[in-house]
């Protein structure tokens, strides 16, 4: 449950950013990837999901600022 939890989140990442970024709105769906994980599992691993989603949408989005348009901001 762990890892699928993990793959979920690192797969969704990588459709997102295939996808333009934050704003193609695909990062919504780690809502339902992180949900169905804190069903499944204790309070403290349903945090770290949590984190997690959070972590890789804030590096995805800094990666756009910084690296891939750096000229459009």
């Amino acid at each position: 449950m762990r890892l699928g939890s993990l793959v979920d989140l690192t797969v969704l990442l990588l459709v997102m950013h295939a996808a333009g970024g934050p704003r193609s709105g695909i990062g919504v769906l780690m809502i339902a990837s992180v949900a169905g994980a804190a069903v499944l599992t204790t309070g403290r691993l349903s945090a770290f999901f949590a984190a997690s989603a959070t972590l890789a949408l804030l590096a995805e989005a800094m990666w756009r600022v910084l690296v891939v348009e750096p000229g459009d901001h």
